[in-house]
């Protein structure tokens, strides 16, 4: 959960940018799946990802095997998932079955994203 893409402006600053992860707790608030354009829906749903995550670390995302590719990102209209406070977490993040980009504008819902 972490770069760029051409939306964004070359401002944006992600959490633990430079050692600093005042903002992760943010960040992680909101999440979204979205999956690679021009894929198939899914037959049912499936967890995408589950990785350990620090709250003063960066977060590297490493999928499911077998399972298709997925780019998460955040958004506010998502709310709240947790509060988190530092230390070692994990985060899955699991998404429905028969969606596809084409049928939801390449978003596709979270069934859960649970912060343990």
């Amino acid at each position: 959960m972490f770069g760029a893409d051409t939306t964004q402006p070359s401002s944006t600053v992600y959490p633990c940018t430079n050692g600093d992860g005042a903002n992760w707790t943010t960040f992680v608030d909101q999440v979204a799946a979205q999956r690679i354009p021009d894929q198939n829906p899914l037959a049912q749903p499936v967890t995408v990802g589950t990785t350990a995550i620090t709250g003063n670390a960066g977060v590297p995302i490493s999928w499911t095997s077998g399972a298709d590719a997925y780019f998460v990102t955040l958004s506010p209209a998502d709310g709240p998932v947790t509060q988190i406070v530092d230390g070692p977490h994990t985060l899955t993040i699991t998404v429905g079955s028969g969606q596809s980009p084409a049928s939801t504008g390449r978003n596709i819902a979270i069934d859960r994203a649970d912060i343990s």
